[in-house]
């Protein structure tokens, strides 16, 4: 199956999901994405991840399934692939399906951790299929291309929807205004039809035949390094009554990979990493957010591995503001 939406990919795993769901076994399947895949200003009986969920109880005919669905707002694959590591696992997944075409950036960070992403979940002790989804934006924004090549390259069945979607409205099938509320997020109808192409892609996949079991590929695409992650243990947050100590850290490492929460209130202020002495500031010290959200991000230190000094303290002039890190990964 190859056209121009769709690529079946290594179906071998995908094929034991089907047959241990026909044997009425348990299925765990889990979302990864952002809003989209969340559902925004949707009830829940309407959103495509409750569609996918009874094609595999009706089809299978088997109530054992169970989804989780750990999507979140304005979300890239930076934050899945933190989830990767310290979620996925104890959802023990049969079927993952992932979503951030729309809120993933067109540069070799967003490229290197959707690949970290990939990898890690296709190693995960579950061995689970994993499946990639592409929707775009009114204007046409879209991370499919360089999405989809990672996934040709570790054979991850994929389908672009958002081609799907233009092919439909070029043929008056489908209206935008119909499909989405605004430029972005599919109402009740754009839903269900996220959730007819996947079915329709499932069921495609499920006639084709089970292809063998492959080792993935050692060397990278754009690069596989953020699947082999090693993170610092720390619960360091820095608050008008609590001031800790700096955080300090010697590894040998060639990157680093740090989460942080930005908040809606002024009191959230900027801390400052410093590399190997000199600093690397994050957000503005104020800027006002409509949610509390996690923010992600890779630095790169050096070509090769080797031995860096790493601190994080609040920015001078903040100590009376707050600022939690989420996590402090190398590699």
């Amino acid at each position: 199956m190859q056209h121009t939406h769709m690529f079946s990919g290594n179906t071998s795993r995908l094929h034991s999901v089907f047959s241990k769901a026909g044997h009425g076994k348990h299925i765990s399947i889990v979302f990864l994405g952002s809003s989209i895949t969340m559902g925004y200003m949707i009830e829940d009986q309407h959103q495509f991840t409750a569609i996918v969920k009874e094609y595999f109880m009706r089809t299978f005919h088997n109530d054992d399934i169970s989804c989780h669905n750990l999507s979140a707002p304005g979300m890239p694959s930076l934050h899945g692939l933190h989830l990767a590591y310290t979620e996925l696992e104890r959802y023990a997944p049969d079927l993952i399906l992932i979503d951030y075409a729309v809120n993933d950036q067109k540069n070799h960070m967003y490229r290197e951790a959707y690949e970290g992403l990939l990898v890690k979940c296709l190693n995960l002790s579950t061995h689970p299929a994993v499946i990639s989804f592409f929707v775009k934006t009114i204007k046409g924004y879209t991370c499919a291309p360089q999405m989809s090549a990672v996934c040709e390259y570790y054979g991850v069945p994929y389908v672009n929807i958002g081609t799907w979607l233009e092919e439909d409205i070029q043929s008056d099938i489908m209206r935008w205004r119909d499909y989405s509320y605004d430029g972005c997020h599919p109402g009740p109808v754009g839903h269900g039809y996220i959730g007819r192409c996947l079915l329709r892609f499932l069921e495609d996949l499920s006639q084709s035949p089970a292809a063998s079991s492959v080792s993935l590929p050692a060397k990278g695409f754009y690069g596989n390094e953020l699947a082999r992650l090693r993170f610092i243990p720390s619960d360091w947050e820095h608050t008008p009554e609590y001031r800790p100590d700096p955080l300090v850290l010697d590894a040998e490492c060639r990157k680093v990979f740090i989460g942080y929460f930005v908040g809606i209130t002024e009191d959230y202020g900027t801390a400052c990493l410093s590399l190997d002495g000199a600093p690397y500031h994050f957000m503005d010290p104020y800027r006002v957010h409509e949610w509390e959200h996690p923010v992600y991000e890779v630095v790169s230190l050096s070509k090769a591995k080797s031995m860096h000094h790493i601190s994080l303290d609040m920015q001078k002039g903040e100590n009376e503001k707050r600022f939690r890190l989420i996590c402090l990964g190398i590699v």
